[in-house]
């Protein structure tokens, strides 16, 4: 079934389409001043295009239920997405975002598709629960953060890796992580964007966090959106900002990790399978490119401040978006940057 099946969802999604289909001709993506602007400044302009088609198209898959209200509608929409990706792979998408992204999957080889295919589908599944179920557990609510940022990581993370060492890389590389180490990355960037997304997420319906969370505080959904919010509010939404920052700072550390490895290895000219314990396709493919090392890093840091912007300051996420200067976050971007290639640097002379 198309969405021209079906007038609602026709009207829902020619509204996406048209959305997204703008964005998609954004030449100034991404926009100044913006974290992700800072991030990739340095790196080369093919691949840029490349991660935004594909961040385009994860963004449109993680974000087409939100403006649907019944499930027989949302029911339709997901089955017309699982559609939609199997037209991908057979060269035939119809969605302006998949079809922007079909170039960049052409270039995947067959077990990266395979990958990519999967995480496309978890991205769905995943906006599908947090739309419609509420997460009745903590531990619920987190793996399925995990599970959706983990997806979108390794979709990137395919565009990052250099392609012609991805060609020589053993199919053991090519795998869908199984181990721990994106976890944290993946929670810490999913409790990010949760928090900046708040007031649309919010009045878009969503429980945005776990009945357990609002019970430890004793608040409601309906409590946080009075005018005036209350003590509670402001040490239920700190203790997810210090949830979000430690996990970020673990990030920080096992991803220097895989970056030493990944670069003992190549200095070494090593065949050999990584460390045990690091052995994520998603943290390989990213480290072997030095671009997407120094811009994760400084994406990483540049949110790390945000959060604590946000603590510190006290601000009502529900009623406004406090946002670093674009001045502060290119001075974060220098310090950061400098900083990397300094360990870096010291890493090989170490060696």
């Amino acid at each position: 079934m198309t969405p021209a099946d079906n007038p609602v969802e026709s009207q829902d999604s020619n509204r996406i389409s048209s959305r997204n289909s703008n964005r998609i001709s954004n030449e100034k993506w991404p926009l100044d001043g913006s974290t992700t602007y800072y991030a990739l400044r340095h790196w080369r302009d093919a691949d840029v295009i490349r991660l935004r088609k594909t961040l385009t198209l994860s963004d449109t898959i993680g974000q087409c239920l939100l403006e649907v209200k019944e499930p027989s509608v949302a029911e339709k929409k997901i089955h017309w997405w699982h559609e939609e990706l199997e037209r991908l792979f057979k060269a035939e998408p119809r969605h302006p975002a998949s079809q922007a992204y079909k170039p960049v999957f052409e270039t995947l080889s067959p077990a990266s598709k395979q990958l990519a295919g999967q995480c496309l589908l978890a991205v769905l599944s995943s906006h599908s629960d947090e739309r419609f179920k509420n997460a009745e557990t903590d531990d619920e609510f987190q793996q399925r953060l995990i599970r959706n940022y983990r997806a979108r990581i390794v979709l990137a993370a395919l565009v990052c890796s250099d392609r012609q060492a991805t060609q020589a890389v053993n199919t053991f590389t090519i795998k869908q992580p199984t181990t721990d180490s994106l976890d944290p990355l993946a929670t810490g960037l999913a409790l990010v964007h949760r928090l900046a997304n708040f007031h649309s997420l919010f009045y878009a319906g969503m429980p945005v966090w776990p009945d357990s969370l609002y019970e430890a505080y004793q608040l409601t959904p309906d409590q946080l959106s009075r005018d005036n919010p209350s003590d509670a509010q402001f040490k239920m939404q700190a203790h997810i900002v210090d949830q979000a920052l430690e996990n970020l700072s673990a990030a920080d550390q096992l991803f220097l990790q895989t970056q030493q490895a990944w670069q003992a290895k190549t200095n070494e000219r090593s065949t050999h399978p990584p460390p045990p314990g690091l052995d994520d396709s998603s943290m390989l493919h990213i480290t072997r490119s030095q671009d997407a090392s120094q811009a994760l890093a400084i994406y990483v840091a540049i949110r790390r401040k945000q959060l604590l912007l946000w603590r510190d300051k006290k601000t009502n996420l529900l009623e406004h978006y406090r946002g670093l200067t674009p001045l502060r976050k290119a001075w974060i971007t220098w310090r950061s940057s400098h900083a990397f290639k300094q360990t870096m640097s010291r890493n090989n002379t170490d060696k």
